[in-house]
């Protein structure tokens, strides 16, 4: 073996054991502070903290993936559909009012348009005197009806992300 001394067998004196013990001290502190040996002990710990960093953003990223597709498999609410909800009371109770009174005044002019044009129809131009009348009841059946956006918004959101949940399931 390698770095021992040779004792014979015989008991060791007080004065070899230190020598043995210093010399052992020095070894060890030789041993231990050898640059070869921390190069290498420094290149491991660096290739096992590299190998971890990797290993853990494959775990995250795998993680969310999981937690994207599990939230694409929740359908979104259809607050459209449900008469109770503060949007559609918003809605309701607020805007379509709002636009029908502001229809009000855009009729009687579209109206009074029509009115002056049949008296001169040189200065405004042919204007047909159901012009206004038309235009008002269009309105009023579109006023209320706008929701019908955002209700087929939800509804193709909601069948898209059905269409990808469950293709990323099946992959």
């Amino acid at each position: 073996m390698e770095n021992l001394f040779d004792t014979f067998g015989y008991p060791v004196s007080d004065t070899q054991f230190q020598i043995i013990e210093r010399y052992n001290h020095n070894r060890f502190l030789e041993q231990l502070y050898d640059p070869e040996k921390i190069m290498w002990l420094g290149t491991s710990i660096g290739s096992i903290q590299a190998n971890s960093a990797g290993n853990s953003t494959a775990t995250m990223a795998v993680n969310q993936n999981i937690t994207a597709i599990e939230y694409n498999m929740r359908p979104l609410y259809n607050f459209t559909i449900d008469e109770g909800n503060i949007w559609n009371r918003l809605r309701n109770e607020l805007f379509v009012p709002m636009a029908i009174l502001l229809l009000l005044p855009g009729a009687v002019l579209a109206q009074v348009r029509a009115i002056v044009a049949q008296g001169s129809p040189a200065i405004v131009g042919e204007v047909s005197p159901f012009e206004g009348i038309i235009k008002s009841i269009i309105a009023i059946f579109l006023i209320p009806g706008s929701y019908l956006v955002v209700n087929y918004g939800i509804d193709v959101s909601n069948s898209i992300k059905h269409t990808i949940a469950t293709e990323f399931q099946r992959i």
